[in-house]
This record gives C-alpha cells, structure tokens and sequence, in this order.
C-alpha cells in the first residue's frame, strides 16, 4: 500500500470513528432537570440545596442554586423523582413524582415560603413539562420493526 493511499484510509478510519462516537454519546438518552427557586415576593434565593430522587434505584442528585437562584442537575438517568429545594429559615418545597424521559430537560420552578424546619410544602399541581430550554428532539422507541423477528 502506498504512503497516500494509507493516508487516505486512516483518515477515512478516523472520520467514521469520530462520527458513529458522537451518535452513541446520543444514545445515552440522559437528561437533565433545571429551574429557578424565588421566595414569596419573587427574589431569587441562592444557596438553596435541590435533591432530585429517582424512585426507582433512591439514587439522589444533589446541586446547589447559584447567585440568581438557578440549579441544573445533570445528566440523570431516565425514570421518576422526587424533587426537593431546601433552605435553612424556609419551608421544604417538594414535587409529586416526576417522570423525565429521553434527551428531556424538565424545567421546575419553585417558590418558596418562610418557614420553620420542620414545615414542607408539597407541590401538587407542576406546570407541563414543555421543554423551552432546547430545540432538541428526543424519541423513546417501545418496539422496533425488528422486534418481532425474536
């Protein structure tokens, strides 16, 4: 084989490579759970503790608000959680089970009341999960053309 012709292999190689490892990674299917915590007048609340709890496994994702009372918590796996804000001087806020699903970003937004420790506040009625933090667009096959061929 000559110089040039291995050239053109190899590159070819690392092309094809590079490409079927980017639609694996998208594979993965994770997605992630975002939002803002604001107490009763609206003003953003940093430091807040969100744990998001997948009810299947108890695995529990923990991140921290920022300065403007943002949190992301990602990647998680696909499934249902229990989301919980915390803060010391406020009361617990807590969503009813979640379920997120492939590629989602779950946006859920929290207000939260003053309070004692010992006071939790379920949240019952969440808004839609409408995914206004990307255009991207995520599919969960149940069944595939080739599954009755088992």
């Amino acid at each position: 084989m000559t110089a040039g012709r291995f050239r053109i292999v190899t590159t070819c190689v690392v092309v094809l490579l590079a490409v079927f490892a980017a639609g694996a990674h998208a594979q993965t299917g994770a997605a992630s759970i975002t939002g803002l915590i604001v107490d009763q007048t609206g003003a953003s609340l940093p430091g807040v503790t969100v744990t998001a709890t997948n009810q299947a496994t108890n695995v529990a994702y923990v991140t921290t608000t920022n300065q403007s009372g943002n949190y992301t918590i990602t990647p998680v796996v696909l499934g249902s959680y229990i989301v919980k804000a915390e803060l010391t001087g406020f009361r617990t806020a807590a969503t009813e089970p979640l379920t997120v699903e492939a590629m989602q970003v779950a946006r859920l937004d929290f207000k939260m009341g003053v309070g004692g420790v010992a006071e939790t506040l379920t949240v019952v009625s969440v808004a839609p999960i409408l995914q206004t933090e990307t255009s991207t667009v995520g599919e969960v096959l149940r069944a595939t053309p080739y599954s009755r061929f088992r």
